[in-house]
């Protein structure tokens, strides 16, 4: 098999840090599947490896629950199970991640701006908890990615 399809992608934010120390949040996609057995009796599908050696916590942000001003304390993938949750940058974006979506949380090293502000707000939405799976490398293989780096990898 191994045929690639351009057509599959799954979009995501990438939260970032830039040279001036900033956060910073930017659409991108996770392309690059390939169609493939994963076993002599499956059926053939879209399969994408994301990185060989991860860890995963299960996390859970309760009702109300809202973080001051901080970075990710080591870049990870942040997917969506159930509920939904914000994430502001710096830069005063602000974006909101539900059921299905993911985003990255690459924001370490960031300066503290003349307001006090370093890395990002989170804040749990709506009235049920958000379920998150969090997955990042056993090393700091992902520190300082830019945005579209996961498009390229693989």
């Amino acid at each position: 098999m191994g045929n690639s399809d351009p057509s599959v992608a799954l979009g995501y934010w990438h939260l970032w840090c830039d040279e001036e120390g900033i956060s910073r949040q930017t659409y991108c996609e996770l392309s690059g599947f390939e169609f493939v057995n994963l076993g002599p009796r499956n059926t053939p599908l879209f399969n994408r490896v994301i990185d060989d050696d991860l860890t995963a916590t299960a996390v859970v942000l309760p009702v109300g629950w809202k973080a001051s001003w901080h970075e990710n304390p080591a870049p990870k993938l942040i997917y969506v199970l159930k509920g939904r949750w914000s994430i502001t940058s710096m830069d005063g974006q602000r974006i909101e991640v539900g059921p299905g979506e993911f985003s990255f949380g690459g924001d370490q090293n960031c300066s503290t701006d003349a307001e006090g502000r370093s890395g990002h707000l989170s804040e749990q939405l709506g009235d049920e908890p958000c379920i998150q799976l969090a997955i990042q490398p056993r090393d700091g293989r992902w520190l300082n990615l830019k945005p579209g780096w996961f498009s390229q990898a693989g």
